[in-house]
């Protein structure tokens, strides 16, 4: 079988492990359902598994992860495998819904989650209570601090309204690598 030549291949002999070692978790566990926190293709030999042994997955889906890759046929291809096996998926906003029905998955398989908002937005929230202004707006982004969330674009943009004189509060809750270059950008 083509499972029998991989194990024997020392490039897949790292996948086969893993699911040598699933397949022992899930013998011994016997879930319902396996809930795969993100689109990641490093999971295909997982899911392979699973759909071979008829084990229902669900996925909660984030925005990029979700992408209809034109230039990567392969990429498309294992994400597509992935997306379209899954007995559910939840989409943590009705834009990440539309990327999702783009693969041709039925509105009734797809269920929006918002993220919960953190104990440290609250706790930021709370202690900026007395600075503000009744015809100030407040404005905050709850997310990892990564390029692709476009923070430094909303500084930018902030920047335009402070010049104007429009009172606001900016507030950014979360870790990441941009974060030090961002404070030095307000």
């Amino acid at each position: 079988s083509v499972r029998a030549v991989l194990e024997r291949t020392s490039l897949f002999k790292d996948s086969a492990t893993a699911i040598a070692q699933l397949k022992a978790v899930l013998e011994k566990e016997k879930p319902t359902l396996v809930v795969l926190g993100h689109l990641d293709l490093k999971l295909y030999p997982l899911v392979l598994h699973l759909q071979q042994i008829g084990q229902p997955y669900g996925i909660i889906a984030h925005d990029s992860e979700i992408y209809f890759c034109k230039n990567r046929v392969n990429d498309r291809v294992r994400r597509g495998m992935i997306i379209k096996g899954a007995n559910w998926i939840a989409a943590n906003s009705r834009h990440t819904r539309s990327l999702v029905e783009a693969w041709g998955i039925p509105r009734e398989k797809i269920t929006i989650i918002h993220p919960p908002l953190s104990e440290q937005a609250i706790f930021i929230s709370n202690e900026l209570d007395g600075e503000v202004r009744d015809d100030s707006f407040t404005l905050i982004t709850v997310s990892r601090i990564v390029p692709n969330k476009a923070i430094d674009l909303v500084l930018k943009a902030l920047q335009i309204i402070n010049r104007n004189e429009i009172p606001f509060r900016y507030i950014v809750v979360g870790e990441g690598p941009e974060r030090e270059s961002l404070q030095r950008l307000s």
